[in-house]
């Protein structure tokens, strides 16, 4: 299962990508307006617009690091094969402060692109686990549905299937 919805993050992505086309053509002709108008008005509303649209692109760029930052966890999510990941754990691999991973992962769940866990304790739980017993010590452990693990008891491989 993945735990990325890949399709929604890369059209959210495109989506943008098509805003900051449109926004820098918009900026162009706003800048040629400004240095041809010779009325103080024009001048005013060139300065309010170019300003109004500085912060749109700020905004954009802000919104494209959070779903590219979504990618990185959604990557790391479905190659954890325990079926729990603490959110240290996941700073650790991607390189981002525990503090902004905790807020990305809220803003990405509620924005629908981040599924299929539950979090509890700054630990994210997948909700794909299965119960498995290991063949060499008769341990019960909890499995990814489409993944292998260590047994918690012998350290044995495990296998779901």
């Amino acid at each position: 299962m993945e735990h990325c919805d890949y399709q929604k993050l890369n059209g959210k992505r495109r989506a943008l990508k098509i805003i900051i086309g449109f926004t820098v053509a918009v900026m162009v002709l706003v800048t040629i307006l400004f240095f041809v108008s010779e009325q103080t008005f024009q001048f005013v509303v060139c300065s309010i617009l170019m300003a109004v649209l500085i912060s749109y692109l700020v905004i954009i760029a802000w919104i494209e690091r959070k779903l590219k930052r979504t990618t990185v966890y959604g990557h790391i999510l479905d190659e954890d094969h325990d079926g729990s990941i603490t959110l240290e754990r996941i700073g650790q691999i991607s390189g981002y402060p525990v503090s902004k991973v905790k807020k990305d992962i809220k803003w990405s769940v509620d924005q629908g692109l981040l599924r299929g866990f539950d979090y509890e304790n700054n630990r994210l739980i997948m909700d794909d686990l299965k119960e498995v017993i290991c063949a060499t010590c008769g341990a019960l452990n909890l499995v990814r549905e489409d993944g292998s693990g260590k047994c918690k008891n012998c350290g044995s491989y495990l296998k779901r299937g």
